[in-house]
């Protein structure tokens, strides 16, 4: 049976709206507003419940967990100072328990969530009108949101997306700081590799989202040619940050910093093993791709404070 069927039947049973369109359900158990949904875990899917509270203590929570059958400690999160988060880690070959974890972890989180927690007020986040009930996703989240505020959001955000295509990059600008994201972003490489002795290809991406943030700060908005210079530069980056480190390893053991044989040295590497230096690219790029998107999608977001 299909993740999206299971939960269907969960949110029918338990008074809970059914999203058409990802099968995520949005409702209140215990007077508590929750977000019941199928995310990715690591490298299999969980269905993911995420309750909104009031004041409380989560360490109570938690530890109430640990005696709770069925329920794992490990699972229980606290991502944000009035959410609780709890994982289902699932195979989509053997879902045939799923909806009885699902229905025991919501009687679980709900009841136990009284005893650590107030319930949030029934009232509009926004303006703070009593009397709203309405839970709606908001920023990953169950919100209590009024109809007439939402549309507020919605109006702002639509402005701020249209903002910012209407943005001309600045590719001077952003070549500038970019390059100066890229001259960090090697120093910081090279240190990783000295202090580790070693390349962990993973820690690439976080080069690549430094020369991302950079880039982006000057150019605005990033469009391909944009992806383009952030791409050189990581480029650049990269193999600067692996001939400083070579340098430091070689001034270590001949007594003299020689950034020329550093440099013949590496090349000598690359072109006997061109992979490493691929895979190295690939990450970094990712890391480029994941931090422009990012910081796009927050200019382009509308918080809930801003529209208070």
């Amino acid at each position: 049976m299909k993740i999206r069927d299971i939960l269907t039947e969960v949110g029918r049973e338990r008074g809970l709206v059914v999203n058409e369109e990802d099968g995520s359900l949005l409702g209140m158990i215990f007077d508590f507003p929750v977000l019941v949904r199928s995310v990715p875990y690591g490298n299999v899917r969980a269905v993911s419940i995420t309750m909104r509270m009031g004041p409380g203590d989560f360490g109570a929570l938690k530890k109430a967990v640990k005696g709770a059958k069925g329920m794992k400690r490990s699972m229980l999160k606290n991502p944000a100072a009035d959410t609780v988060q709890y994982f289902i880690p699932y195979s989509s070959l053997f879902t045939g328990r799923i909806k009885g974890t699902v229905t025991t972890a919501l009687d679980w989180l709900g009841s136990n969530a009284r005893a650590s927690f107030s319930a949030p007020a029934k009232a509009c986040e926004v303006c703070h009108r009593p009397g709203v009930d309405r839970i709606v996703l908001e920023n990953q989240r169950p919100a209590i949101i009024c109809p007439g505020c939402m549309e507020t959001i919605r109006v702002r955000r639509q402005t701020a997306r249209m903002a910012y295509e209407a943005t001309s990059p600045d590719y001077l600008k952003g070549a500038v700081m970019g390059l100066v994201g890229a001259v960090l972003g090697a120093v910081a490489w090279a240190l990783m590799i000295v202090l580790l002795k070693s390349t962990y290809l993973i820690l690439t991406a976080g080069i690549g989202m430094l020369v991302a943030y950079f880039v982006k700060k000057g150019m605005g908005r990033v469009d391909r040619v944009g992806y383009v210079i952030a791409g050189l530069l990581v480029l650049a980056s990269i193999v600067a940050g692996d001939i400083l480190s070579y340098t430091w390893f070689i001034g270590r053991a001949t007594g003299r910093l020689d950034v020329s044989m550093a440099y013949h040295a590496y090349m000598n590497i690359l072109v006997n093993n061109p992979r490493n230096l691929l895979l190295t690219v690939v990450f970094a790029l990712v890391g480029v791709w994941v931090g422009v998107l990012a910081l796009s999608r927050m200019e382009k977001d509308t918080k809930i404070e801003t529209v208070r």
